[in-house]
């Protein structure tokens, strides 16, 4: 039962945050949805922050992941694999991306404001290479922004047709001169 509440709090969280935004979020709010008292939801996270964190902490530590591997020579073994990866993680996690997106009271938070940076970071540099220098960043987070975009805007189930496209699209802008 508390495993029940506990993801009702969370999947209630997200829709009021990415709808609203984190900060005009009240957790009354989030109570009052549920039926339930503040105290209900105090029970099962010690504040909004936690809330968030929580919510976010699957994106991020895939995130990690897929950076990790690729970095560490683990596949993907092509930018177009990374590219394809990333696209993936952004449409599996497409909420809390669009949140971390649109919501800067939300990314702002000092637990996921530092590791969403790093990570930008880290991506950019994979993708432009050890010798990347200032082109091959540009063209790195042009790729990027080519997938986030629409990841993040395009709803339901993505075909396999426009995942190609857009993998495509992204890989364009990384390998152009």
């Amino acid at each position: 039962m508390a495993t029940a509440t506990r993801l009702a709090i969370l999947e209630t969280a997200l829709d009021l945050f990415v709808r609203q935004g984190y900060e005009k979020t009240p957790l009354s709010e989030v109570s009052d949805r549920l039926g339930v008292t503040k105290a209900a939801l105090y029970y099962h996270f010690k504040s909004k922050e936690s809330i968030l964190v929580e919510l976010v902490s699957p994106y991020l530590e895939e995130m990690d992941d897929l950076i990790n591997k690729t970095s560490n020579g683990h596949s993907p073994a092509s930018s177009d694999e990374l590219l394809g990866a990333y696209l993936d993680l952004l449409l599996k996690h497409r909420e809390i991306a669009r949140l971390l997106d649109r919501d800067i009271s939300a990314l702002s938070h000092p637990d996921v404001e530092k590791r969403v940076n790093g990570q930008s970071r880290r991506l950019r540099r994979l993708l432009a290479g050890a010798q990347g220098g200032r082109p091959a960043t540009v063209r790195a987070e042009a790729a990027l922004g080519a997938l986030r975009r629409p990841a993040l805007q395009l709803g339901g189930v993505v075909s396999r047709d426009v995942r190609k496209l857009l993998v495509r699209a992204a890989s364009a802008a990384a390998n152009s001169k």
